[in-house]
């Protein structure tokens, strides 16, 4: 329950779940991050990642999870 003793919306625990993480999705998000991580001149070093796959599979949060590490830099 929130502060005001009432119950969360749909909206609202959807929301929190999305923002808590993917189940599965771990090893690319890790050498995603570990791409960040690599000097542009290293050969381990990508430029473009290409993410593609069914609709509702979680391509878009995915990315929307991803940007603040691709803001960072």
């Amino acid at each position: 329950m929130n502060p005001q003793n009432k119950p969360k919306s749909l909206q609202d625990i959807l929301k929190q779940r999305q923002q808590s993480g993917f189940v599965g999705r771990e090893d690319q998000v890790n050498q995603f991050r570990q791409n960040l991580s690599f000097h542009p001149e290293d050969d381990r070093h990508f430029f473009l990642y290409n993410v593609w796959g069914q609709g509702g599979v979680g391509k878009s949060t995915l990315l929307r999870q991803s940007q603040p590490d691709c803001i960072k830099i």
